[in-house]
């Protein structure tokens, strides 16, 4: 599993996956290529994403540059400015999870609560991964619906 954010900078650009792009032609490709919905914001994926494809429909990955992370989430300031407003605006929805650490801290804690909610009853059950998707999804749809609206973030985050 990989960290968000993740992404590839490369001759001056930053190359890194928004949602929008999962919804493309070479973003249903990468889908299964990954194979894991948590893969999704990797440097593999990065680099897939932005490679090269042959006639054949094969991709060869991105070469070069240099990859980069961010985990800490407390500060905009931490990421890109681009990387920081797509956060903002709910760029990464589908990619990853809303993070921890870019709503106000009751906020964040009650969302944090849910996840974990969703996440004991899937341990409980010791159910597949593809029974609690939805239930994931939903709960992702509705934190960063939280996220966007500026009054629900931290004061770092506004």
């Amino acid at each position: 599993m990989c960290n968000p954010v993740s992404w590839v900078e490369i001759d001056g650009q930053i190359l890194v996956l928004m949602g929008s792009d999962l919804i493309t032609s070479r973003g249903c490709g990468l889908a299964k290529y990954c194979k894991a919905h948590e893969d999704l914001c990797g440097h593999g994926a990065v680099r897939w994403y932005y490679g090269t494809e042959a006639d054949d429909g094969t991709v060869m990955p991105l070469v070069g540059g240099v990859n980069r992370e961010v985990t800490d989430f407390s500060r905009p300031e931490n990421f890109p400015p681009m990387i920081a407003e797509a956060i903002k605006t709910g760029g990464f929805r589908g990619v990853f999870p809303p993070p921890c650490g870019v709503l106000r801290d009751s906020l964040d804690i009650e969302c944090q609560s849910r996840q974990d909610a969703i996440n004991a009853e899937f341990q409980r059950r010791d159910a597949l991964h593809a029974e609690f998707q939805p239930c994931w999804d939903a709960l992702d749809a509705e934190i960063w619906d939280l996220v966007v609206c500026a009054e629900n973030r931290n004061e770092a985050w506004k």
